[in-house]
Parts: structure tokens; C-alpha cells; sequence
């Protein structure tokens, strides 16, 4: 693991200019649904059989951690980082992510994120990667922000443009010297 994804240690003190944005209520409750519904028909179907007690120990394993991790988790923005705070059971693990790496924010809504009132906010990393914070209240406005946030730190560079536009001049048919394929026919 590099230092740039290296988590930081816990200690660590969040500015209090920091936004921390926390996942929606029962997002521990929709991300063991397909679980639950899996042990559920086990139960019922018999195909593997299984008594309600080792149901109820299952569903236990499946929730107890799951709810742990959703209370531990926050996105927090800071002026120039995105710090991923990431829940455990008995340790949770932050990693900064600088904005300068993050070139774009989209938010979207998953499957039931619409009925259930949770989104997800994709961001572009430069690498071209693409990571997601997942079961965000969908009036956060954490993707206007975290864009906002991409589009100040950009340095405007009046060059760029310019250096675009000539690159794309020579291969021009009759601008890079060579004669006109239409005039070469005449």
C-alpha cells in the first residue's frame, strides 16, 4: 500500500471547517437486504435445511457488523481533501484523498435509491478511476460541493486552450504544408 492510500491514524483531528456528511439512517438495513432475504429462503425452502435458530445466528452475523460499520462511516470534506472515514467493528480507518486528484463529481441514484431517498455520488479520480460514496441523503448537495470544491482548486491556465487548438492545426488538410488532396486532383 503506498502512502497516498495509506490510512491515517484515528487521532487525527478533523478541521472545523470540515463538512462530514453521514450515510443516510438505515443504509445498514438496505445493504444486508439481499442477505437477509437469501437466509429467509433457506428458512422457508428447506433446499439447505435450516432451523429459526440458526436463521436468528445468521442474521445476527449478517446485521450486527453491517450496522457498526454504518455507524463509523463519514465522507468529510475539507478544504483540499476528501477524507474517506471507513467503520469497523472494533477500528475505523480514515483515507485522505487530496482534491487535486479528483477531477469530476456526479451524483445518481441506484435502483431504489429514488423510493427509499438515498443517492450515490460518483467521483473521476485522475487516474481515471471511478470510486462511489454510497447511501448519501439526496439533499445533501455533496456532488455540487465536491465539484464546486475540483473546479476552484483547477489551476486556469489560459495556455491550455491555446496549446489544444495548435495541436490539432497540423493535421488539417493544406495547414501543415502539404498540398490540398483536392487541389492534387486538378
Amino acid at each position: 500500500m503506498d502512502s497516498q492510500n495509506a490510512p491515517l491514524d484515528d487521532s487525527v483531528e478533523i478541521p472545523e471547517d470540515a463538512t462530514v456528511i453521514k450515510q443516510v439512517q438505515y443504509a445498514w438495513v438496505w445493504s444486508s437486504t439481499p442477505w437477509l432475504i437469501a437466509v429467509a429462503a433457506l428458512l422457508f425452502s428447506q433446499i439447505i435445511p435450516i432451523d429459526e435458530v440458526t436463521a436468528s445466528v445468521l442474521t445476527f452475523i449478517i446485521i450486527v457488523p453491517r450496522y457498526f460499520n454504518w455507524r463509523r462511516t463519514a465522507y468529510i470534506l475539507t478544504p483540499d481533501k476528501l477524507i474517506y472515514q471507513r467503520g469497523g467493528i472494533l477500528k475505523t480507518s480514515r483515507y485522505p484523498i487530496p482534491i487535486s486528484n479528483l477531477r469530476g463529481a456526479k451524483a445518481r441514484y441506484g435502483r431504489f435509491g429514488r423510493v427509499l431517498g438515498y443517492q450515490a455520488v460518483d467521483i473521476m479520480m485522475a487516474n481515471g478511476s471511478v470510486a462511489s460514496l454510497t447511501y448519501l441523503p439526496p439533499l445533501s448537495g455533496v456532488a455540487e460541493h465536491l465539484q464546486e470544491m475540483i473546479d476552484a482548486s483547477e489551476p486556469e491556465s489560459p495556455e491550455g486552450g491555446d496549446a489544444e487548438e495548435l495541436s490539432d492545426e497540423p493535421s488539417s488538410p493544406g495547414q501543415d504544408g502539404s498540398p490540398d488532396d483536392k487541389a492534387s486532383t486538378d
